[in-house]
């Protein structure tokens, strides 16, 4: 808790995670769509090999398309989570500054 209402500097540690955030934030978005993307493969591998009475039925493949969908997609919430962990220690983007103040500092403009 901060003493008298003032905030604590940030630690070294604390400075680093937010250095690296936006950068595990995007390879944690990365791996959850691969991760996303193989679960819906195995769910349409579900769908074709599971329809019984097919000439192309095949309940055992579509048993190990199930379980595979499954781990898929728990990774992919497990990502998904991470990216969202990362993306709230990253430091706020900037605004965007006003193109008047932009022109007239750099010497441009009306």
């Amino acid at each position: 808790m901060p003493l008298f209402g003032r905030r604590l500097p940030p630690t070294p540690e604390e400075q680093h995670a937010a250095r690296v955030a936006p950068a595990r934030a995007r390879a944690a978005l990365d791996a959850y769509a691969a991760h996303d993307q193989e679960a819906r493969r195995a769910q349409m591998d579900v769908d074709v090999y599971g329809r019984p009475g097919r000439p192309y039925s095949d309940p055992e493949r579509a048993v190990l398309a199930a379980e595979a969908r499954d781990r898929h997609a728990a990774r992919a919430a497990e990502h998904l989570a991470e990216h969202r962990r990362q993306a709230a220690l990253a430091p706020a983007e900037p605004a965007p500054k006003s193109g008047r103040l932009t022109r007239r500092f750099l010497g441009g403009g009306s």
